[in-house]
């Protein structure tokens, strides 16, 4: 039975993983990876338990061709170049053992070739995103500046809405008190005309 994993390593131009994994009795596990020209992979396994913790190792490269060949190892080192663009595997096998299963332990490390180009996009992204940031928070200032402004303004017209109605009723006030006050100045007048009308000797 062929098991396949995948691993995608991004953003940097060094990427490791170590895994520990179960080789079933005539099994093979294969791990593959996409590999550009002059990106180089080292890799190291060990066989932890299992029967005579032999196992082989294969290495192939997109054309197929065999780039590393053991059939016969408990350990060993791995180290190969991407001459070709594309999926390279690296094959574990424990077909020459139809009982018992391995217990294989093995740490991976790419490392692809230096990109001044990539590198100077990724510069010019970073101090783009950097530019976009600064100017979302000017337009973030802005827009609260003119929520603020806004609210002030609501509150300075409902001041002088209130305003207004208060003089006006301050206005309606003063009129009617002058209204009473003159009604009650006319009745007082009337009042002492006719006190002293009263009062006068009647002519003989």
């Amino acid at each position: 039975m062929l098991l396949l994993v995948m691993f995608e390593l991004l953003g940097s131009t060094a990427a490791s993983f170590a895994l520990q994994f179960d080789l079933a009795a005539g099994g093979e596990l294969c791990f593959f990876e996409e590999l550009v020209p002059g990106e180089q992979v080292d890799a190291s396994f060990s066989v932890l338990r299992g029967g005579n913790r032999m196992i082989a190792v294969h290495v192939s490269d997109p054309r197929g061709s065999e780039v590393y060949v053991s059939d016969h190892e408990g350990d060993g080192i791995v180290q190969f170049g991407a001459t070709d663009p594309g999926t390279h595997f690296i094959c574990f096998s424990n077909r020459r053992s139809m009982v018992g299963h391995k217990v294989v332990n093995i740490q991976m490390r790419t490392e692809a070739p230096l990109n001044i180009s990539s590198i100077a996009l990724r510069s010019t992204l970073e101090r783009s995103d950097q530019q976009l940031e600064v100017l979302d928070r000017l337009v973030r200032n802005i827009e609260f500046k003119q929520t603020y402004i806004a609210q002030l303004w609501k509150r300075h017209m409902a001041i002088l809405d209130e305003t207004r109605m208060r003089a006006y009723f301050c206005a309606c006030l003063q009129v009617l008190v002058a209204f009473l006050l003159s009604i009650a100045h006319h009745l007082m007048m009337r009042s002492v005309v006719r006190r002293r009308s009263i009062r006068a000797p009647l002519p003989v």
